[in-house]
């Protein structure tokens, strides 16, 4: 079963066997629940994430249901999240993407902080960096989330760095300056050295 677990498929006859064989699989002493759990998982996440990139949202809606008829994963929720994530980034619904992930990592940082940053600050770092967001109209959105969360922590280097860099993207030389100079002077202070890639943002903007 785990050897073959990439090539199941989600309804297949094998497929349909393992599910309704369930606890006998995990009875196997050398399969157990974990692995069940992984190969299930993986399969899951595969059909519904081909859903994602190609189906409209009723169509990834049913299949998250029909999906979670067979498994439920401790991590549904970020699964879900990931599955509508991929679908509004398929479908070029880059703002209702981007409303989303802030929307998440608001949340979180209710009760995780780091976690809640980490979503922040990757989701804006992406619209910064993929140009697949160029033309999106979403650049002074994630530089306002960015800023408003930096207001609670101005001590958050990756803040200033991600700025620097929509800042760039915003043609905004001022600001995209100021920030990646904020960057190295405070990395420095803490003990931190500059990169090439630090050094190399800094010409790119002084060349703007």
């Amino acid at each position: 079963m785990i050897g073959y677990s990439d090539a199941l498929e989600f309804g297949s006859e094998t497929y349909k066997y393992i599910i309704a064989n369930k606890d006998k699989f995990i009875a196997e002493e050398e399969i157990g629940q974990e692995n069940y759990d992984d190969v299930i998982g993986a399969t899951v996440n595969k059909y519904v994430s081909g859903i994602a990139k190609t189906g409209t949202i009723d169509e990834l809606k049913s299949a998250i249901e029909e999906a979670k008829k067979d498994f439920t994963s401790p991590q549904q929720k970020m699964m879900e999240d990931n599955w509508y994530s991929t679908y509004y980034l398929a479908h070029k619904e880059y703002d209702t993407w981007f409303n989303k992930q802030i929307s998440s990592a608001k949340e979180t940082l209710k009760t995780d902080k780091r976690m809640g940053s980490s979503i922040l600050i990757n989701t804006t770092y992406r619209v910064a960096m993929d140009p697949a967001f160029e033309g999106a109209g979403i650049y002074g959105k994630a530089i306002t989330a960015v800023e408003d969360y930096m207001k609670e922590d101005s001590e958050m280097l990756a803040g200033y760095y991600c700025l620097a860099s929509l800042y760039k993207k915003s043609n905004n030389k001022e600001k995209a300056l100021e920030n990646i100079n904020a960057f190295i002077s405070k990395n420095a202070e803490k003990g931190g050295k500059n990169d090439q890639r630090v050094m190399a943002l800094k010409e790119e903007i002084e060349k703007m």
